[in-house]
């Protein structure tokens, strides 16, 4: 199984970087945020996150995805997500035995004011590398599945299985990215968001929001970026799936059988070495 994951990272190297897709960014709390909030403590205020909201709101955004958890309530915060009503999506990594969150304080006010919550959390393969994406988590769905159903306004099917393959389209800093302050003070024209799906979120790699990926090779992306990447993919309609396990059993049964029917109509030697390039083939 991990030499097979690992033929899936040598295929997105061997496929190469693909031109990042139009209808999503990603606004990043990164150096320049740091550099600019030199004086300003982390987590950062929640009326900067409020007003960032409220900028990309009035920018025409088609869904603001926003991947960092907010568990107390805030009054200027519910209400800048209030103004976001039905495309806006808050990220979680907690929920109770059903499901259920305290993201705002809890679902009856998400509900009130026209928001919803993703489970953020991206299982890791063995090796620590995030290849997939979970339908939902702990009885929640996906962060990246619930950022999809605000874009096309319709359920997403379930994942066969349970997860998906994340197509990404190339290695960290392949998506579009705008600093958090720059947004933040208006510096950004409200072209960069309009009818984008905009996923908000740590990208700076302090804030340790980050991980190895199928195409990240020996650097990490940060979390926003994976979760942008679930959400496109989800809208491509998962280009990427597993061949049917009937594929397996019979290339398994057809190298099996290579050896010997060569063995017998090729002699020893030259049905060796065919075997040794039909398993090469595979």
């Amino acid at each position: 199984r991990r030499l097979e994951l690992l033929t899936v990272d040598t295929r997105f190297d061997a496929r190469g970087a693909q031109a990042p897709p139009a209808d999503i960014v990603v606004v990043g709390i990164d150096a320049r945020t740091f550099s600019d909030y030199r004086f300003v403590p982390y987590p950062l205020p929640r009326r900067l996150h409020a007003r960032v909201i409220d900028r990309l709101v009035e920018a025409g955004a088609q869904v603001i995805a926003y991947d960092i958890q907010f568990t107390e309530p805030s009054s200027s915060l519910r209400d800048a997500v209030a103004g976001a009503k039905n495309r806006i999506v808050l990220a979680t990594t907690e929920t109770d035995n059903e499901g259920r969150t305290r993201v705002l304080g809890g679902d009856d006010l998400l509900l009130e004011i026209g928001a919803r919550a993703g489970n953020a959390v991206m299982p890791a393969d063995a090796n620590g590398v995030i290849r997939r994406m979970p339908y939902e988590v702990d009885g929640l769905l996906g962060f990246g599945v619930v950022g999809a159903e605000l874009a096309t306004r319709r359920p997403v099917p379930a994942f066969e299985g349970g997860e998906a393959w994340i197509d990404f389209h190339g290695p960290p800093g392949t998506l579009k990215q705008y600093s958090f302050s720059r947004v933040e003070r208006g510096r950004v024209p409200a072209s960069a968001f309009r009818d984008k799906i905009v996923v908000v979120g740590a990208v700076a790699p302090s804030l340790q929001d980050v991980a190895a990926t199928s195409t990240s090779g020996a650097e990490l992306m940060s979390g926003p970026e994976i979760q942008a990447e679930a959400i496109s993919t989800i809208l491509r309609g998962l280009p990427l799936q597993d061949t049917p396990r009937w594929v397996g059993w019979l290339l398994t049964i057809g190298l099996g059988l290579i050896p010997v029917l060569a063995g017998l109509r090729l002699g020893q030697l030259r049905g060796f070495l065919l075997s040794i390039a039909a398993g090469v083939l595979f």
